[in-house]
């Protein structure tokens, strides 16, 4: 019967991969045909994308000739997309810090673009390569920023950003959290009717069983979502869901449905270059064998164990891991101060046009009490004021590049801001002298003297009618 099963599994894998060859194929015709334009970036990106989850390496490689051609034309968007997919090719083979590397690249490329759909596959291959090195805190950061910049693409679609975090929750063992996600992300994708989505939705509620030590209900999901993953060669998700059902046929205590699980899942993985899945199918096997005292099978699978874990965990690339992290860290701690910086300064420029379209208001408002009745030494005093606000707000204007001509030595400051203050003293002067004129010093109105009428004059008056 398991023999007639495999065979049922490579048929239908052989028959499906003969259509999306096919459709592959029609792909690469169409890249001969534009070789040289924005056309063939798209077909390079769909060619990327369609060998994502299959074959990591031709992800790679188109991802790479994505990214050069994209490069030479000037196009910033093609090239954080290639980033991206030689990010997801190199994180399916095992090589986390060069993985890390690409998506860093991407995520800076698509900040300068400000493009929030690249931000967001940018996050989420970061979260994904933090996951498979197993540091759940960098995954939870991650996976929680991609839910954020999600807000900003406008995108219904939250099915694979609620399976990130859920799964960043079950790395960390936080498994209430992780369910929560998990079925907030099921509820999508029943919602969407995408079968592949779907499908990848009950192996995730799988895990979270499997972890949660609920076989039975594991087995069900795993047993709903593998076919989907044969049938549509989704080699990862193959790989997976026959590791964990040996898992589960182990604490069931059923040896021969560990081995055919565990082989089939070992073969995927070999036959596809994922390199992770090996490690821990590897590990598993190993352990299964020394536990029934199989001596040969348990040495075999413990020195492939050990030349994986050498490529895969070496102290170089742990090394480089966490060079990354820690510059990525940085990068994100000055982006802030940046930020912060921004703001400072836009608060500072709104102070300063409040302070310049003050002052002359408050220089009409003198102007207007020195033509009604009020003390003098008031007027007088509210213009030397008004005069001493112009006189600062000049010097904070000029002070920012006065500190830069000086590189902040107070002597040259110094020297510079007495320079300017005797510039400014004679139009100090001036300004008070005209105060006190036209302000301070109303003109007294010259009464009209009159001679003292004559006695003819007195006489005419008298005997004017």
């Amino acid at each position: 019967m398991r023999k007639f099963l495999l065979f049922l599994v490579s048929w239908i894998c052989m028959s499906t991969a003969r259509s999306q060859l096919y459709n592959i194929d029609s792909l690469r015709n169409l890249l001969s045909k534009n070789s040289t334009d924005t056309n063939a970036l798209h077909i390079l990106s769909h060619l990327a994308a369609s060998y994502a989850y299959s074959h990591p390496d031709s992800c790679y490689y188109f991802g790479r000739q994505e990214y050069v051609q994209a490069a030479r034309m000037g196009n910033k968007l093609f090239e954080s997309t290639g980033l991206i997919h030689m990010s997801v090719g190199q994180q399916q083979v095992g090589n986390y810090p060069k993985a890390l590397e690409f998506a860093l690249q991407a995520l800076k490329l698509s900040e300068q673009m400000n493009n929030a759909f690249n931000i967001l596959a940018s996050l989420s291959e970061i979260s994904t390569v933090y996951y498979f090195q197993k540091d759940g805190k960098n995954c939870i950061a991650y996976s929680l920023k991609a839910l954020d910049q999600n807000k900003s693409t406008s995108s219904p679609d939250l099915v694979d950003l609620y399976q990130q975090i859920s799964a960043a929750y079950e790395l960390l063992k936080m498994y209430d959290s992780s369910l929560f996600y998990e079925l907030k992300s099921h509820q999508a994708a029943l919602k969407t009717e995408d079968n592949r989505i779907i499908h990848f939705s009950y192996e995730n509620l799988a895990d979270i069983y499997l972890d949660k030590h609920q076989d039975s209900i594991a087995l069900v999901y795993y047993r709903l979502a593998f076919p989907y993953f044969v049938a549509h060669q989704v080699n990862e998700g193959t790989c997976e869901a026959a590791y964990c059902m040996a898992q589960i046929f182990e604490r069931k205590n059923k040896p021969d449905s560990v081995q055919w699980w565990g082989q089939l899942s070992l073969s995927v993985a070999q036959s596809a270059m994922l390199t992770s899945r090996q490690s821990e199918t590897i590990d598993f096997l190993a352990a299964f064998y020394k536990k029934r005292h199989q001596t040969d099978s348990t040495l075999k699978y413990l020195e492939l164990s050990v030349a994986l874990k050498d490529s895969l965990f070496d102290k170089e690339k742990v090394q480089a891991m966490e060079n990354l992290t820690f510059d990525e860290h940085n990068r994100q701690q000055e982006l802030q101060e940046e930020r912060k910086k921004e703001q400072e300064a836009s608060v500072r420029n709104l102070q300063l046009i409040a302070i310049a379209i003050f002052i002359p208001v408050f220089f009409l408002f003198v102007l207007f009490l020195g033509r009604i009745r009020v003390k003098a030494r008031l007027v007088e005093f509210l213009a030397i004021i008004d005069l001493l606000l112009l006189f600062e707000f000049i010097t904070d204007l000029v002070f920012p590049y006065i500190s830069n001509w000086t590189n902040d030595r107070p002597i040259g400051e110094m020297l510079i801001l007495v320079l300017i203050a005797a510039a400014l003293e004679p139009l100090n002067f001036g300004f008070e002298n005209w105060v006190k004129k036209h302000l301070v010093e109303k003109p007294v109105p010259i009464p009209v003297l009159v001679e003292n009428p004559s006695a003819d004059d007195k006489m005419q008056g008298i005997n004017q009618p």
